[in-house]
């Protein structure tokens, strides 16, 4: 754990020092549609893979008590 620790810090802090330069930044006055729709996709297209995976791995397990929808 201290190790994981220990990787991310640098990260963290090259993500505060970033940020410096933008706390002062204008508020945007339009959206970009570019962006929400490929977060959209991407949000909702892993949302929905991960639903079909896990019934794909439940769809076999007919028997198993601990199977989810038996």
């Amino acid at each position: 754990m201290v190790n994981l620790i220990a990787r991310v810090m640098p990260f963290l802090w090259a993500g505060f020092a970033f940020a410096e330069d933008v706390k002062d930044a204008p508020i945007p006055t339009e959206m970009n549609w570019v962006g929400i729709t490929i977060f959209a996709l991407i949000f909702f297209g892993g949302t929905a893979g991960f639903i079909f995976a896990v019934w794909w791995k439940a769809r076999g397990k007919k028997g198993d008590e601990n199977a989810p929808g038996t």
